[in-house]
């Protein structure tokens, strides 16, 4: 487990696009952001959003808000859409959910 969330491990995972690295260092790296590689401009997403995250894990409805986002996420890992629509979709799905 120390390989695997350590920066090696964290690359290593970044190059292969098996998830978001939680590792700044290695979700900003080229291995990550290199413009050949799907999602084209993710680290333009990263740094214009992720300084507005904070943590929505318990509210009433997680499970269905972060289904809804991890499927926004996966059709723009396959390049099934580009980032911009997706975390659109995204987050109109998540406050459909933690809207009053």
């Amino acid at each position: 487990m120390q390989y695997f969330v350590g920066p090696e491990g964290q690359r290593i995972m970044a190059r292969n696009r098996q998830m978001l690295p939680p590792l700044w260092s290695a979700a900003l790296s080229y291995d990550f952001t290199n413009p050949d590689m799907r999602p084209h401009r993710l680290r333009e997403v990263i740094e214009v959003t992720g300084f507005h995250l904070y943590d929505l894990q318990f509210t009433p409805n997680w499970f269905q808000w972060t289904q809804d986002l991890g499927n926004e996420v996966v059709a723009i890992m396959n390049g099934e859409q580009p980032v911009e629509t997706g975390m659109k979709r995204a987050a109109d799905a998540i406050n459909r959910w933690i809207t009053p």
